[in-house]
């Protein structure tokens, strides 16, 4: 059945909501593909069926896809089928907030339909940090901290691990003294790459990861859904399904309450300045032209040095990032974002995520990579923004360990001095020497990062070649 969203009332569903809705009447699927010929949604009663039930779409004014499908569809799958220009192509919606996948470079994802469920939160709420200065922050990759013998883990699955582990996790966490825990992306990615050196059928070819497999989740493929390779019934065999059941939500969220019961705030690293670019990413199927910074020729721009940047600034790209912001908000009681490359998200975008996030939690943690493309740590400061402050680590330990060295080995990097590096312990302020923040509550004071050396890496490097 096709729904028309210019006559249905308030009372049948929200008319601005995209994805999948439930209701009383059936679920209601929104999506928007304006230069598309036909979109049919395609209803799945097993993630391995190859083939489905088909209801067509009805297009409104705005490019947005609608259809009402009149039956009770929870623990389904869906995607959508889309003609565009004599071709045709299968997507899973950009909005899902749950996937199912294959353990391939493309995923084959679809939807998954979930009615909502209670999780017993058992009163918990937001890590309070009035100041950020008090903020003591671990970053960490969450299957680093438990993948080890000595972490001592006795359950399944990586959510689990980290919570229940006697050694590594939350323990390790506890006997730091830290009060905030920074993630590495936990939203659904693509880990499963192209084969090394094999060209795929969109002349796509991997030169860069003999591997063959996105490690860290940097390539984002659905930014509201839970990465189901940390669920306790996840498989890494190549072309296992992964995401059959939906454990990885409930279990997502029950770490981020064990962990705000030991005081550890949960701050997320987000990708929303690029999308992966080897699967079968919806956006670049149902409306590159909207989602993607294009060059004249139609490519895709690539400042981000990933391939193919997202233009925040169109409406149906910031509308999907702040919705996304606020999901992690309201369904797992994030408290904070790290926001990768995020010089590349537009001014507009980032007034509007701290307008909305403060709405939910006015202590939300808004932090900024304050690169990609440009350089902008003072622009964020400006905004009210926390940056990763790059300054202090190369006053610290230098650039590089061997041509670049800081003030632990005896000497000043290229762009310190005594007076510069006292500046920025203090908060590199504006007002001295090299100064990018406006108070000192917006830098993050930081020696070493995902990115790069680890200190003790970096020392041992330098020593040995000096």
């Amino acid at each position: 059945m096709s729904l028309n969203p210019q006559t249905a009332g308030p009372e049948d569903f929200d008319i601005y909501k995209m994805g999948y809705t439930i209701l009383e009447l059936g679920v209601v699927f929104r999506v928007f593909s304006p230069l598309s010929d036909s979109v049919d949604v395609i209803i799945f009663d097993n993630y391995s069926d190859e083939e489905g039930s088909v209801y067509p779409c009805t297009k409104d004014e705005s490019g947005t896809w609608n259809a009402l499908v009149s039956e009770d569809l929870s623990d389904k799958w869906y995607c959508y089928h889309i003609s565009k220009n004599g071709e045709s192509e299968k997507a899973a919606d950009p909005w899902s907030t749950f996937v199912t996948t294959r353990n391939h470079h493309l995923q084959f994802p679809k939807t998954k339909i979930i009615r909502s469920k209670e999780f017993d939160w058992q009163n918990d709420d937001f890590i309070k940090v009035e100041d950020p200065r008090d903020l003591i922050i671990y970053e960490t990759h969450i299957k680093d901290m438990v993948a080890h013998s000595s972490a001592r883990t006795y359950v399944q699955g990586i959510y689990n691990d980290f919570k229940e582990a006697e050694v590594g996790g939350i323990a390790h966490l506890k006997r730091l003294g830290v009060n905030a825990v920074e993630f590495l992306p936990l939203q659904k990615f693509a880990y499963f790459e192209p084969p090394f050196n094999e060209q795929t059928k969109k002349g796509i070819k991997n030169t860069w990861n003999s591997y063959s497999r996105n490690y860290w989740g940097y390539m984002t493929s659905f930014i509201h859904a839970p990465e189901t390779i940390y669920a306790s019934d996840a498989s890494l065999s190549e072309d296992e399904v992964v995401g059959q059941s939906d454990k990885a939500i409930s279990e997502l969220k029950s770490l981020v309450k064990e962990l705000h019961k030991n005081d550890i705030a949960v701050i997320m690293d987000v990708v929303y300045n690029h999308a992966s670019h080897y699967d079968q990413n919806p956006l670049k199927i149902l409306a590159k032209e909207h989602y993607f910074k294009l060059d004249e020729k139609g490519n895709f721009i690539n400042n981000s040095w990933t391939g193919n940047d997202i233009d925040t600034s169109s409406e149906h790209s910031r509308k999907l990032i702040i919705e996304s912001v606020l999901h992690w908000i309201r369904e797992y009681h994030i408290d904070g974002f790290r926001f990768d490359l995020a010089g590349i998200i537009d001014w507009e975008t980032i007034d509007m995520i701290k307008q909305e996030a403060q709405k939910i939690n006015p202590n939300v943690i808004l932090i900024a990579e304050p690169w990609g493309g440009e350089y902008k740590p003072s622009g964020f400061s400006d905004h009210g923004w926390i940056s990763w402050n790059d300054k202090i680590r190369n006053g610290i330990k230098g650039s590089h360990p061997i041509s670049d060295k800081g003030f632990i080995f005896g000497g000043w990097n290229h762009e310190t001095s005594r007076f510069a590096l006292e500046n920025f312990i203090r908060g590199t302020l504006k007002t001295a020497e090299k100064g990018l923040f406006n108070t000192s509550a917006h830098s993050i004071n930081y020696i070493e990062s995902h990115d790069g050396y680890t200190l003790g890496d970096f020392i041992r490097i330098s020593l040995d070649h000096s």
